[in-house]
């Protein structure tokens, strides 16, 4: 894919990569200034041109100095060895000079060879290798990984507060075009929550009330089937109380299978097995009827490309994530510690007719907040370009011990996402006991209610107050 370059640095890059790729006896020759010189005429004069324009325009003038021969000329080598440096010149070599040439600029002198700063150059030079030229083409995919990747390397107490600030400084810089993009934190209804430390647990808690005093909290699972069921009941036996909704999502593909029609989900797909994509299927009907225009800017305005693969293309069967993460070769619980969470929107209730076919009762709705739970997945789906077999972890599907613990990560981030919105009432997707445990299905169905019980034992509050305490009771619904 062709892209626009910078004009200063595409000169500076092609007259590196020429001088190297011609022998030590010849750099100083006429020929090769006869090169370079053109090269930078081509640019100045085309300075909005693609690569491959600019690639036709040097080529073809590189053809006719070497047909013209002479001491005005170039020979077939010389010409050939151009044609070479130019093909060279990557994207990448561009957009880490770019962001280097900037992140300078905003970096105190004195800092320049600081180890936090090192390791973001690093950072940025492995991201471009990593993400495809499509990425850099969607605003919201290469701005989205560079920010969260900084957002980590911070919290990770790898670089400081003021160095990840500069960077991020440093790339709106240089990629204004790409800066301008809207986060999808700030533009969607959609948010991701993420505590990165038992400090920041405690500090949530602190703010919140709790609402057993009992420590012996009521956890439930309903005897009735649906989540989207399961809500309205609970919310009319609890009159005030503000509901949530976990759904088990895919790591790969936000909405799962409903992911690839989201402009025209009907009733049909309510009937859907998979918990995620038969409770999605509601809450757009809900919101939206079968109005098709509807459907596609309430997919997008929630969920569509906040997580998922980065590279979404037909055919893709590469392993990289939105998330900025490899699930695949994940081996640390804490690459499925983080949910995202949807609020302002509303559930309806099902009828099932003798057929067992379902429809959606109108005038029931019910207002929820959703929490998209991705959960650790160690089946290898159908596809080797299929979003499972993408984010099949290696490491979970042969330890069972690690995949307990990334599903009781994930449990646990889901529920104090809960709490974070002063949600009374969570109903709990049981995350990674269908299809996404593959051999490991037996053991985790029986585990789950005890992995639930200990992430909500697990003492949050300022006086040592437990989790589950501050929720008036957590239901687990039927699938």
């Amino acid at each position: 894919m062709s892209i626009q370059f910078n004009s200063k640095k595409m000169i500076e890059i092609f007259n590196e990569t020429y001088t190297q790729n011609i022998p030590v006896k010849f750099r100083k020759s006429a020929q090769k200034k006869r090169i370079t010189e053109l090269f930078k005429t081509l640019v100045n004069k085309y300075p909005n041109s693609s690569t491959d324009r600019l690639k036709d325009l040097f080529f073809k003038e590189i053809d006719n100095l070497k047909n013209e021969g002479g001491k005005s000329g170039i020979s077939g080598p010389v010409a050939h060895q151009a044609k070479i440096a130019f093909k060279k010149i990557s994207p990448q070599d561009q957009r880490v000079a770019d962001f280097n040439s900037q992140f300078n600029d905003v970096v105190p002198l004195k800092f320049q060879n600081a180890n936090g700063v090192t390791k973001v150059r690093l950072y940025f030079k492995k991201l471009t290798e990593r993400i495809t030229e499509m990425d850099w083409t969607t605003p919201s995919n290469a701005l989205n990984q560079f920010n969260q990747g900084i957002d980590d390397l911070k919290d990770r107490n790898t670089i400081s507060g003021p160095v990840a600030y500069q960077a991020k400084e440093a790339f709106k810089k240089a990629f204004p075009q790409l800066a301008a993009a809207p986060l999808f934190v700030k533009s969607r209804d959609c948010t991701k929550f993420k505590l990165n430390n038992e400090a920041s647990v405690r500090s949530l808690y602190k703010s919140l009330k709790v609402q057993r005093f009992s420590t012996s909290f009521r956890m439930e699972k309903s005897l009735m089937v649906g989540a989207t069921n399961v809500g309205y009941k609970t919310l009319q036996n609890n009159p005030g109380a503000k509901i949530g909704v976990m759904i088990a999502a895919n790591s790969g593909l936000p909405g799962g299978g409903l992911g690839y029609h989201s402009d025209s989900i009907s009733e049909t797909d309510l009937n859907l097995k998979t918990q995620e994509e038969s409770v999605w299927a509601n809450a757009v009907l809900t919101e939206c009827g079968n109005n098709k225009k509807s459907q596609a800017n309430f997919h997008s305005n929630t969920i569509k490309g906040v997580w998922g693969m980065l590279d979404s293309t037909r055919g893709s069967t590469n392993t990289q994530t939105i998330q900025g993460i490899d699930f695949t070769t994940a081996t640390n619980k804490m690459a499925y510690n983080g949910v995202y969470v949807v609020k302002g929107y509303q559930l309806s209730w099902v009828n099932v007719d003798n057929t067992g076919a379902k429809q959606l009762s109108h005038n029931t709705k019910y207002p929820v907040t959703f929490v998209f739970a991705d959960s650790v997945n160690v089946a290898p789906g159908r596809s080797a370009t299929g979003s499972m077999r993408r984010t099949q972890n290696a490491k979970a599907a042969t330890d069972y011990v690690f995949f307990r613990d990334c599903v009781k990560t994930k449990l646990r981030s889901a529920l104090d996402a809960m709490a974070n919105e002063n949600v009374d009432i969570p109903l709990v997707a049981t995350l990674s006991t269908g299809v996404y445990a593959d051999k490991h299905q037996f053991r985790i169905v029986k585990d789950f209610n005890t992995i639930l019980k200990e992430v909500l034992e697990e003492k949050v509050g300022p006086q040592g107050e437990k989790r589950g305490q501050f929720f008036r009771k957590v239901i687990i619904p039927q699938v």
